[in-house]
This record gives C-alpha cells, structure tokens and sequence, in this order.
C-alpha cells in the first residue's frame, strides 16, 4: 500500500477559562430503542488477552460514503500514541492522511493519540485540527470554516481552564449536516438537549475539572438518512456493554475511558444492517492495530487507560476490505481458531482482487515445496539436468520426517517432482534438496522476488527455525509462471501437468485437497446463471485450469499449534461473441500458529476454493449460450493399459483441435514419462482444423507409469495438454 501527501492546516493555541457545570447522578438510560433482535458473531481476535468483544454481520453492500464511523470504502488508516504536534504534522504531509479521531495524552509538552485515514477518495474532505484552543476560539474557528467537528476532546490544564483539541470537516455539500456541540454537561444535560434538538450523539467524552466529571459531545440531527436508533450509557462495564449490544442489536459508535474500569459508549441500530464491525477492551495499542489487519478493518474510535502492562485500550473497528476479502476471510475466522488467518488473490497481469494479511510471513509447511519445484523445472529449462536425470531415491515415506534419509539408488528427477507435488512426499522432497541445495533454492527465490521466503528446515521435521512464505510471495512465482517470464511455454505445461488440481485429477481420479473434484463443481453449479444444463456446466469446467500446492503442520512445544497453507493459479474462460479469452489468477490462504486446530482445519478447507467463486461466477455468465472457441486436447486423459517393461504399445491418436476463428501459431508439443509422440501439426493449426498427436507408451519399470502430453502454442489457453497413464508389467 502506498501512501502520500494531505493537507495541513497550522495549529491555533489560545487559553481561557470555562466554568464547569454541575456533576448529574444519573442512571445508565437509553434513548430511541429499536426494539431490534440480535444478529451477533464472534470475531478472530489475534491477542494474548482477548476481550469481549462483539460484531455485527450486515448484508454485503456496505457504504461507499458518508461520515469517517460510517464509511466501510476500504482505505490506508494509521494510529499513533504519544505523537508531539510535529510528528502529527509529519504523518499529515507523509501519508496524505486526516484526522477522524485525536486525543489529549499530555499537555506540557503536548502529546496525543490520533487516528487517521487517508484523505482520498471518499474520504476526502476539505478540513482542520487544532488544539490548546479556549471555547471562544473552537466557536470561532467552526464558524469561520463552516465546519463542523467529528472529533472533540476538553482538558483541565490547571485551576479549572478548560482547553480543546478538535478535528473539523467542512459542513458542506455531501457532508453538510445538522449538528450541535457541546462540553461542560451532566449526563441528563445531554439527555435533555439530544431530544430538544431531536439529535443523536456520535460521540461522548468524560473529564475532570475541579473534582467534577463533566461531558463533551457531539449530535447530528436524528432525521432523514441520517435517522437510527441510538443509546448512550456511562459509567458501565464491558460485560453491561456487551450484553448490552447484543440486547439492542447495535453497534458502539464511540467509547470513552470513564475511569475505575467502567466506560462510556454511544451505540447506533444495527436493525436496518451494519458493516461488519468489531470491539475490544483489554489489549494495548499493538495489539489493537494487529487485530484491526487481522480483521481486514480499520480503527475508527480508541481510549486508553491503566493496565496491559503499561497502557491498556478500548477500542471499536469498522470493516476495511472489500467484498471477496471480507466474505473469505468471514470463513477463516469463523468460530475463533486463533493464530493469523491470510489471502491473496490477484488477477495475473491485473489487479490484486483480496487482500488480507498476504505480507505476514507464516509457516507454508508443504505449500512451500512449489518453490523447489520450480527451481527444478528452471534448471531443466537452462539444460543442467533433465526429468530423466537419475536423483538418489529417499524411501522414509510421504509423511515421515525423513533424517536420516533412507536411500535406495536412484530415481528419474520427473518421477521425485511428481511424488512431491502429487502426493506430498516428504522424503522425496529431501532428495530434492539435497540434491539441489537449500542456499541455491533459497538464492532463486530472492532473485526472483521472493522475499520473505526461505527454506530452514527439512520439510516433514520441525526444525529450531521454521520455514517462511507470503501469500505475496507465493503470488511473485504462480504470476512469474502464468505469464511466462520464469518458464516457457513448454515447461510451464510440464509445471503444471505435475501439481495437484486439473492434472492430478486427470492422471488419478482424485484431486490432493479436493479443489478440482469437490469444491470447483459445486462452485459452478450454485453460481451457473438459469440457462446452463449439466454438461454446459462440465464443459466449463473442462475448459478452466487449476493447479496448487497445499499443505499443513501440527507443532506441539507443548501446547499444538496447526498451520494450513494453500497458492496456487487458476483460468477462467470468458467468452465475448466468437471468441474466447482467458482470465489467469493466483492465489491462496493460511491459518498460521492456530491453537484451536479442528475449528483452523474446518475453516482452511471451508475456504480453500472460495477465492475462485466470484471469477467462476463471471466466466460463467459471460459464456451463457455461447460455444467456447478455444483449442481442445482429446481425449483426455489418456489411458494405455498395461504392457510390458521395455516393450512399446500401440500408437494412440491424440487430437489437438483449434476451434477458434483464427489461426494458432508458435505450436510445440512434447510429452513426459515413458511416452513419446509424433505428431502431423506443424508450427501453425488453421482456424477450425485440427491435427493429430501419436503417442507411443513404453513403461521402464513395473507399476503405473504417468506422464503428460503438453501443448503451447499462441492460444490464450495454452499450454493444453492431457495426462496419460499406463501400467507396466
């Protein structure tokens, strides 16, 4: 994320004195109840000393504008504490930001706790900070700007001389507003002027001056859009505010520190739906701002007071992400499996699509053995081996922790790639290494962008220092692939012809995480619009492409924690009169160091295929009683039987078929295995023609023998391909 330049206004400091009202004893009341049921959910918090804490699931069309406590448009946010009038002026000039939210923290020498957004799109508003300022100058201020405030702290700075900080937008335009403030009241004074005005308040804060506790508040007119049902409470716990929210069905507006552990909150109806939202009271500011990223929302009101080993907060959070973000990471963090939840998707060549916590490096567990995969398929490309190249065969087995390695002569290099990516196979996964080097893997990741990934232990066994990977990593690789500046054509194909998804279900019948065969066809059918039969649905999903690398960890020092990863890429077609094009997309989530491994386990495989679902649904629509003009590989898969070693079957034809209306150029095919083929296509296949492919299956050992055929040609599915098997005996 990047940030820039906003606009600063200079800081006024004026003195005066206030006289203070009164202190009301009132009891804890309510205002414009609602009456509305409960629709309440618990949400990830990633802290050490979790908090009650409650959030609201609205319907998914949140407000792209409006007021700070109110917009959910996802935008850069940041909070700061202890930050001198200089540093607050520097992150206004640095991060182009504005303040929605300042706090007094000290006053000789200034200090404050400020939150801020960026000021851009819509939140861009023309406005002002001040601080040290006297009541008759706040009054003047506002006037003179015709503005008004969102953000308004009183403090005594001695023998009862009551100063302001205030942030102010201007009441213009979309933002113009009916509104009062006020400072110096009781309880039942802002009780009384809320409803002589017929206003709501949107925020409270409580201070001493002169031994009495006295009230600032800020009211917007309770009519027209701006009309809901609202309550204030003072002087209550968080338990009462938390029953409470859920008793109102509402959402906390604004809190405030009243001292001695109890608060004050100003809630808003949640009847007719609320973004996303989130609070908690009991963590301290870093822990606070973790589980605002953690959440994918951003700070919209935070107090602070005693305790957390220094300086404790409360603090209320709107959502910050957009659609597929927050539908997707909803699913990981349901039901609070703890740890640090993530995604990534991004169209190659595009935009990035969801985003949540994808720079957080985590534990890939086997979802890292991609990375050796391709810098074995590179090595083949640059001609240092071959996938017949012999490599010493490990046999401690798929699952084992494989030191010391069992060695068993040798293997072909194609034969170890494929049981590390098919099956997971740990032991072969150390071959690998070994043969290859860590420090060289680790090497070719940071040259090509990789950087915060590195390979440290031997996968299968828990080392003193843990493997590491990003989503964006990840990302950097399946992109680098997709678009061919780390492979060509050709070696792409044979890269994904050995990655579960599409090819490992062709070759096999099953698919290692149950993307291909469980979650992608269900996908299509929920989201294929009226119109599709079943076999238009299967002849979309034959025509899309998927390929991943998964895997997972249970670490037990002694308590267990478990870490379930998941990248890889996938295509979608997408269909525009007579022609047909390809989407190409990576990737990926994680649960990283998750104490509560059934409900981490149920929400990875609950989420592991939903990044695809909105560009499924897509592709499908665009396609609706359309034929998909695209080149085709039949049949597919491809079955040999069973024949003997060192013998040669029989010639099986191979149609390569270019239904689109233009040419295909740059055609080159190749197969994998103990396969070879012949073919009659040339470097170009006319405009519905076709060629064919022979392929000859001569097994080199007992026992099935896979392989690919692979096609790259200029088409904008390329590469195709098909898996072929066959016995030997």
């Amino acid at each position: 994320m990047t940030f820039r330049k906003v606009m600063y206004l200079s800081v006024v400091a004026c003195f005066a004195v206030l006289a203070a009202a009164s202190l009301a004893q009132t009891l804890d009341v309510d205002a414009h109840d609602s009456g509305a049921a409960n629709r309440g959910r618990v949400p990830t918090a990633n802290s050490s000393q979790q908090a009650l804490r409650k959030s609201v699931s609205p319907a998914m069309s949140p407000a792209s504008a409006g007021d700070d406590d109110e917009n959910t448009t996802p935008t850069a946010w940041w909070i700061y504490t202890g930050q001198s009038p200089t540093a607050v002026s520097d992150t206004l000039t640095n991060e182009n930001a504005r303040i929605i939210d300042i706090t007094v923290d000290s006053f000789s020498p200034y200090s404050f706790t400020v939150t801020y957004v960026q000021n851009t799109g819509s939140y861009a508003k023309a406005w002002w900070w001040y601080y040290g300022i006297n009541a008759t100058t706040l009054s003047s201020l506002l006037s003179t700007n015709n503005a008004r405030a969102i953000s308004l702290k009183a403090y005594d700075i001695g023998g009862g001389q009551i100063r302001f900080a205030v942030a102010m937008i201007s009441n213009t335009g979309a933002d113009n507003k009916a509104w009062w403030y006020y400072y110096g009241q009781t309880i039942s004074d802002l009780f009384s002027l809320a409803s002589t005005n017929n206003a709501r308040l949107t925020t409270i804060q409580s201070y001493a001056t002169e031994g009495e506790t006295l009230y600032t508040a800020i009211m917007i007119s309770n009519t027209g859009a701006d009309a809901n049902g609202w309550w204030l409470y003072y002087n209550v716990t968080p338990e009462f505010i938390g029953s409470t929210l859920t008793t109102n069905n509402a959402r906390p507006l604004y809190l405030n520190n009243a001292g001695g552990g109890l608060f004050n909150v100003v809630m808003e109806s949640c009847a007719n739906g609320c973004a996303y939202w989130w609070w908690y009271y009991g963590v301290s500011i870093d822990q606070a701002v973790s589980i605002g990223l953690q959440n994918g929302a951003r700070v919209t009101n935070m107090d602070d007071y005693p305790g957390c080993g220094g300086t404790c907060v409360i603090v209320s959070m709107l959502n910050n992400s957009n659609e597929i973000t927050t539908r997707v990471g909803t699913i990981l963090r349901a039901n609070d499996p703890g740890g640090v939840q993530g995604l990534y998707l991004k169209e190659v060549g595009g935009s990035v699509l969801a985003a949540l916590e994808d720079g957080v490096p985590y534990e890939p567990a086997s979802s890292i053995k991609v990375l050796i995969h391709l810098y074995a398929m590179k090595q083949i490309q640059n001609g240092a081996v071959t996938l017949d190249t012999p490599v010493p065969h490990y046999t401690n087995g798929p699952e084992s922790c494989p030191e010391p390695p069992t060695v068993s002569g040798t293997e072909p290099l194609l034969t170890a790639l494929q049981e590390m990516m098919w099956h997971s196979d740990n032991a072969r996964t150390h071959e690998l290494t070994d043969y290859f080097g860590d420090s060289n893997i680790n090497a070719f990741a940071l040259s090509i962008g990789m950087t915060n990934t590195s390979i440290n232990e031997i996968i299968g066994c828990i080392g003193a220092v843990p493997d590491s990977m990003t989503q964006d990593d990840a990302a950097v690789l399946y992109q680098g692939v997709a678009n061919q500046t780390l492979l060509n054509g050709l070696n792409r194909g044979i890269f994904y012809s050995l990655m579960a998804g599409k090819a490992e279900y062709e070759a096999e019948g099953y698919d290692w995480t149950g993307l291909w065969d469980g979650d992608l066809p269900t996908i299509i059918s929920q989201e294929a619009p009226a119109g599709y039969t079943a076999a238009q649905e299967l002849n979309f999903m034959n025509a899309m492409n998927l390929a991943y690398k998964a895997g997972n960890y249970t670490v037990c020092t002694p308590g267990c924690v478990v870490d379930y990863a998941i990248s890889g890429w996938f295509e979608v077609p997408f269909c525009s009169g007579t022609t047909t094009t390809y989407n190409q997309y990576a990737f990926g989530v994680f649960i990283a160091n998750a104490p509560n491994g059934t409900t981490a386990q149920t929400n990875f495989f609950n989420a592991a295929g939903e990044l695809m679902r909105e560009q499924v649904q897509a592709g499908l629509d665009s396609c609706l009683k359309k034929s998909m003009n695209i080149v085709k590989v039949s049949p597919s898969p491809a079955k040999f039987g069973t024949k003997t070693v060192g013998t040669s079957s029989a010639a099986k034809t191979i149609t390569v078929h270019n239904s689109q209306n233009i040419a295909v150029t740059g055609v080159s095919i190749t197969t994998t295995g103990d396969y070879s083929q012949t073919n009659n296509c040339g470097s170009t296949i006319a405009a519905k023609a076709s060629c064919t492919v022979s392929v000859i299956f001569t097994p080199t050992t007992t026992g099935l023998r896979y392989g690919a055929l692979v096609v790259a040609d200029g088409a904008s599915n390329t590469p195709q391909g098909t898996e072929l098997s066959g016995t030997g005996k």
